[in-house]
């Protein structure tokens, strides 16, 4: 973890961070407010030259003719604007409540996993995986998509194959990418795949349309709320527009949401003394509102959220935030000059292991948010999974914070809910201790290959 080497090497100070992609500036967690409200420091610029939330390269300026070469023209990866972001904030995450039901379903529908009468050791990761791509595929495409196969493998692939080809185009300089990039493995590939996808779109517009244009779905789908919104006229009949929008939204949900699953599953393996209070307090919150899991319910079970919470304190997928790029010369109140096309990023991390804001830092504390929010009325609200603060930067910071957040919080839970339920969970025999993640630059990711104990609960 070089970040966090360079952190305790230098405490307080910035430094530099090289990637395969340049060097960075490491600004300290006590910067944080001098950054904020400093126009010149973009987070859109950064990411126009950067990476898309999954950390995908899109685009890519030469220091030596300065002209662009955009990975995103090809790949169709990169984020989603300012209008569909607020479908996505005013539109869809107040949809969540009458989602839990159809998620939960889906789950169970979809459940991929024996009720082993003996500890079975199952490579989770790829059973968490398509759940996760089903979950969103309905969320942001529809039910038909939920339940179509060849979707979910195009909307999985696709981002496997882009990120492969963009690796192989980042080995050729600048000047000659656009001129090798449709002989370098995987583009014929890429290109199938993005056609496939087009038709699988184009044929649930027409069937949204031949409905008489109402939404194919209750609660509507991210698709419905964008073919009706007054800032995307024509969006009804933009194939192309769709399908970009599909895919970044897979892009930036899918892995996020198996990681940060994942993760949990771990965790709860390596901590499985933990189980019994988990389960008490989701058969008490659940027996509260019916027997059924609902919005509020979620929101209700403190420890669970707690456990969460803690799991990605220690394990964020995103070891860096607030990630920004100077447009202009700038100098801070401390005096600190920043020149112009300098990548600035807050180090998550620091933050995360500071003995100063959490004790014993380094520990896996599974109800340490619980006690917090249970210690007084005041602080009930506070320290929650998707809290944004200056101690809670695992979704960002600002109004750049992730806007997903509130999705992601229900679908891990339910998620989760299912194994802690109906599993008893453990390491596999002889192992010790939490499977090491792999962290491949600003990103730390679980071990796909990691095997978890599964029992069925008896």
């Amino acid at each position: 973890m070089i970040c966090h080497i360079n952190i305790v090497k230098f405490p307080g100070q910035p430094f530099g961070l090289s990637t395969t992609e340049g060097t960075s500036i490491v600004i300290p967690p006590s910067y944080l407010d001098q950054l904020r409200g400093q126009k010149a420091l973009s987070f859109g610029a950064f990411l126009d030259e950067e990476v898309s939330d999954s950390g995908y390269i899109i685009t890519r300026r030469s220091p030596s003719n300065n002209q662009q070469f955009a990975f995103k023209s090809y790949t169709k990866l990169g984020n989603l604007d300012e209008d569909q972001i607020n479908i996505l904030v005013k539109k869809l995450n107040p949809t969540l409540p009458q989602y839990v039901p159809v998620i939960q379903q889906l789950i169970q529908q979809h459940w991929p996993l024996q009720k082993f009468q003996d500890y079975q050791a199952v490579k989770l990761y790829p059973h968490v995986h398509l759940l996760s791509s089903r979950i969103s595929a309905r969320t942001f495409q529809g039910s038909a998509a939920a339940n179509d196969d060849k979707w979910l493998d195009i909307a999985t692939t696709y981002i496997h194959l882009a990120i492969e080809w963009t690796n192989g185009l980042r080995e050729w300089s600048t000047p000659l990418r656009p001129l090798v990039y449709t002989w370098l493995p995987g583009w014929a590939d890429l290109r199938k795949k993005w056609d496939e996808g087009r038709d699988i779109i184009r044929e649930a517009l027409r069937k949204r349309k031949a409905k008489g244009s109402h939404s194919m779905d209750d609660p509507p789908s991210f698709m419905d709320f964008l073919v009706d919104s007054d800032e995307h006229p024509g969006a009804a009949d933009d194939v192309e527009k769709q399908l970009v929008v599909q895919m970044q939204l897979c892009v930036a949900a899918i892995q996020a949401l198996s990681s940060s699953t994942m993760q949990c599953l771990i965790d709860l393996a390596t901590h499985n003394d933990i189980l019994p209070e988990l389960r008490a307090e989701i058969h008490q919150v659940t027996e509260k509102h019916g027997g059924v899991l609902t919005k509020q319910g979620l929101s209700e079970m403190l420890k669970l959220d707690s456990f969460v919470k803690e799991t990605q304190r220690l394990n964020s997928q995103d070891l860096t935030t607030m990630q920004r790029k100077a447009t202009a010369d700038l100098k801070l109140p401390n005096g600190m000059f920043i020149p112009k096309g300098t990548k600035v990023i807050l180090p998550s991390i620091a933050i995360n292991l500071d003995e100063e804001i959490f004790e014993d830092a380094q520990r896996f504390d599974a109800f340490r948010f619980y006690r917090s929010r249970t210690s007084s009325e005041d602080k009930k609200t506070s320290h929650q999974l998707v809290s944004v603060g200056k101690k809670d930067l695992a979704w960002g910071y600002g109004k750049h914070a992730c806007p997903g957040r509130f999705m992601a919080d229900v679908v891990v839970k339910l998620l989760l809910i299912e194994f802690i339920v109906n599993y008893d969970i453990r390491n596999v025999d002889g192992h010790v201790g939490r499977p090491k993640n792999i962290e491949i630059e600003g990103l730390c990711i679980p071990d796909p290959e990691c095997k978890i104990m599964l029992r069925a609960r008896r």
